[in-house]
């Protein structure tokens, strides 16, 4: 075989591969929109907004690929006059649960729930009556009966060849974050005015200077 078309072929198998990696990707973006209209998903966004109203935080946890997923679902908040912040599962175990207090809530980002180290941070939250509520992409999980409000996402599998490592998961609980977090934004009528004064950083902080002088 020529070598020039066996290249060929590997290349073309590889963006074929890339293709329907993304599409599985999509596949679950659009199976988990039914997520939206279930009563728990409503109870989310007024439970946000609320905490948020009286002046209150919101305290973002995960462990290991999601744990990343809730520092920059964090960030996100801050930067639309939200205040949150992230507090890694295992730091939690060790001396920094005295950062929540009873006006906070924590929301708990994980697949499946159901690992150890997220488990023991949940029943110990639990013990010093703090609310904290969770998003997973499971409904068989163990976590249910420490937290106060539960949602699972609709999940079909991960994007990888051997459907194992986070991928799809992770980027339906990031999804389904900014969803709430900017529908609630919303709500609060958080305008380009407020992100101009609140966002004093370089390149939006100029743009916005430009535009909102005309």
């Amino acid at each position: 075989m020529n070598f020039y078309f066996l290249i060929k072929k590997i290349t073309e198998n590889y963006l074929n591969l890339a293709k329907q990696i993304y599409e599985i990707e999509i596949e679950n973006l659009i199976n988990a929109k039914s997520v939206f209209e279930s009563e728990v998903f409503n109870e989310f966004v007024n439970m946000v907004y609320e905490t948020n109203k009286n002046g209150w935080r919101i305290i973002m946890s995960g462990v290991w690929k999601n744990s990343f997923i809730a520092a920059k679902t964090a960030a996100t908040m801050s930067s639309i006059w939200i205040p949150a912040f992230y507090l890694d599962t295992n730091d939690a175990l060790h001396w920094d649960l005295w950062m929540i207090t009873n006006r906070d809530f924590v929301i708990h980002l994980s697949r499946s729930w159901n690992t150890d180290e997220m488990l023991h941070t949940a029943f110990h939250i639990k013990k010093l009556w703090y609310k904290q509520w969770a998003l997973t992409c499971r409904t068989d999980c163990k976590v249910k009966e420490y937290v106060d409000l539960f949602l699972p996402i609709p999940f079909i599998k991960e994007a990888d060849v051997n459907w194992l490592a986070p991928s799809s998961s992770s980027t339906l609980l990031l999804a389904v974050c900014d969803v709430i977090w900017l529908t609630v934004s919303a709500m609060k009528w958080f305008t380009r005015e407020d992100f101009f004064a609140f966002h004093p950083g370089w390149a939006l902080w100029q743009m916005l200077k430009n535009e909102l002088k005309k």
